[in-house]
Formats: C-alpha cells, structure tokens, sequence
C-alpha cells in the first residue's frame, strides 16, 4: 500500500516533529486563509478518513495473481514471511503442528477479541504477547514473537480494534485496543502458570503498547516490552501522512481532523499523546526500535522519545536505530542486529525479574 507519495527529507524524517505542531505563523495563516482551510480540510480530509478505515478484515485475498488465501489463517502469515524473505532466518515455523488454539476473549464491554495461542510442548511459564499493525492481523503478528516461541516462551497473539475477527467497524489506530490488554493479561493468569510476560509490537501495535503502558498498565504484571516503529502522537502522525500523501501542507488539510476522525471512532485521538508521561521514564524496561529511513512513521517520533529518555540517564530503556531501514524493515532487513540486541535486551530483564522474585521470596 502506497502511503507517501513523495520523498521525504532525511531532516524532516530525523528532527521534524516540530513542523507538525502549531505555531503562532501556521495558526495565522490558518485565520487569514480559513475559508480556503475550510474547503481544503472537508475535501482532502473525506479522501484520508476513507483510506485510514477502509481495508480487508476477513476473506479471501488474492496473492500472486492466481491464488486465494484466506486473510486470517496461518497460510497468510506463510505468504506473508515468504514476501518478505524470513525464509532464510527460520520463518515461518508450522504452526498447525503446535499446540495452538484460536478463540474468543470478552473485554469489559462484553466485546469480542478474537485470540490466538501457541503453547510450548514442554511445560513453560513465559509468555509473550504480539500487536500486529494497522490493517494486519493476529497471524501476521506471529512473525514478531517466531522468535519468542522458538526460545521456549508460550506466545499469543490477538485482533486489534476494528481488525481480523474483533469487535468494530472503525479502527482508532491502537487507542481503544490498549484498554483491552489487561483482559488478555488476566485470560494468561486465570488459565495458567505465570513468571513473566513480555510485549512485542510494531508500528500501530507498538504505539498501543505504550499507550497501555503509561495509562493501564501495573508494572508488576510486564516483565519487558519492544516497541518497533511506533508512533508518539497520532494526531501528529495524520498531519504528517496528510501533507506527503496529497502534496498540501498539513495546516490547511487537517483543520478539526480530530473531531471528523471521532464521529467514526467516538475516540479522542488528542488522548494519543506519548510524550507528556513518557517525560518521566518508563516504569518498566523498554526497548525502543526504529529505522531512520522510516517514511511512513517517520525516525522523529521515535527520536523526541529518545532525547527525553537520554536525559534520564537511561532508567528502564534501551534502543536500536539503524540506518538505511524503512517502516518495520528491521526483522527482514537487519535481522541478526535485531535478535542479537533483542537478546541481550530480553536477558538482562528476564535475569533482573527472577533476582527480584527471589528475594520477594528470600524477604
């Protein structure tokens, strides 16, 4: 799917966050030229709002002009890796010989999360939860915790919001999806032995890691969590995507987006700010991925979280950012930086969790 239809600058992509918030001058020009802001906004934002909730949730999908899959089965997970030649690093495992389940979760609502389990043969008490991305779903998530699985950790995997077999009609890009984590958290404690859960997601599904992390979450239930090409603001992120996908500057397309944007969702996509609690650390060890040639969600969002986090003196962070890689190019295209950081990532935690566990016990 093509989103940006132009190139954009390597210093936008690095330090433009900025270039995306008001200022006294693009509020001005906004008052001066408001009934051209008026009709530009109505025209340009009916074209964004129909490519952000339109895309294929169920059936069939045709893949190399001949065969058809279906979308929510293991076998387009198999296309999936294959398109983007994981072949070579062990993916995609069989999952059918697995211990695998695929069933229903009710959130608080009484609403349906569609779920998908992988457990180990030998008794393990790991696990690892996967958040796929905007217009994916909880099998193409199995590529983000293969890994996981392989290392001996129980995986699950599930639909976001508006996404594959869950509930609704509009997705709000990972917002209302964070509220239900704590129901899938609880679905592992009630049905099994627990010593540590880990999150993995990229892109729509790392923001809706972070946003459960510094607004749900208890950091006695996450051991770690890897977030990959995510974004830090949505609202930014729209103006962003608006202006390099219709060639205007985003001042004059997106006047009361949020408000067109929650008549659709009844979500409030300013809540889906990042950075005003990610000022003060992350309570729990993160490792924060992105590639600098990211045009879609551009390196900056990942950069401002960065600059707060150096200032902290890293508390509970670390970060892999690599060169020349594009949106969630990491896994296929720097595959053995990727696992080796992830490595020693996961190992320093998972060690620090079981020390602490066992002076809980010793005390």
């Amino acid at each position: 799917m093509t989103v940006i239809n132009t190139c954009v600058s390597e210093n936008i992509l690095i330090n433009g966050y900025q270039k995306f918030c008001y200022s006294f001058s693009k509020i001005l020009l906004v008052i001066l030229l408001f009934p051209f802001v008026y009709f530009y906004s109505k025209k340009y934002q009916k074209k964004f709002l129909a490519f952000c909730f339109c895309y294929q949730k169920k059936g069939k999908l045709q893949v190399d002009n001949k065969q058809e899959i279906d979308i929510n089965s293991f076998e387009y997970h198999n296309y999936d890796c294959q398109s983007k030649n994981l072949k070579q690093y062990g993916y995609p495992i069989n999952w059918k010989q697995e211990n695998y389940q695929e069933f229903i979760i009710k959130n608080d609502n009484n609403q349906d999360i569609s779920c998908l389990t992988v457990t180990q043969k030998k008794q393990s008490k790991k696990w690892v939860i996967g958040f796929h991305g905007w217009t994916e779903n909880k099998y193409l998530a199995l590529r983000l915790v293969s890994w996981f699985y392989q290392q001996g950790y129980n995986i699950l995997t599930f639909d976001s919001v508006a996404h594959g077999k869950s509930y609704g009609q509009y997705s709000d890009i990972g917002l209302t999806c964070a509220e239900n984590i704590n129901c899938l958290i609880n679905w592992i404690k009630n049905n099994q032995e627990v010593t540590s859960i880990g999150l993995i997601g990229n892109s729509m599904g790392a923001a809706t890691i972070n946003y459960y992390l510094l607004n749900y979450a208890s950091s006695k239930e996450i051991t770690w969590a890897i977030i990959d090409s995510g974004f830090t603001n949505l609202l930014v992120q729209f103006r962003y995507v608006m202006q390099y996908r219709y060639q205007k500057p985003w001042w004059l397309i997106s006047n009361r987006l949020a408000k067109r944007y929650q008549k659709f969702t009844n979500s409030n996509i300013k809540k889906y700010d990042l950075l005003k609690k990610s000022k003060s650390g992350f309570k729990i060890p993160i490792l924060l991925i992105h590639g600098k040639k990211d045009d879609f969600v551009p390196f900056f969002m990942a950069n401002i979280i960065h600059n707060y986090q150096i200032k902290l003196d890293y508390q509970n962070y670390d970060y892999l950012f690599l060169n020349n890689i594009g949106h969630i190019e990491t896994l296929p295209n720097a595959y053995h930086n990727y696992i080796n950081k992830i490595k020693i990532f996961i190992n320093n935690h998972e060690t620090k969790k079981a020390e602490i566990g066992k002076e809980e016990i010793w005390n």
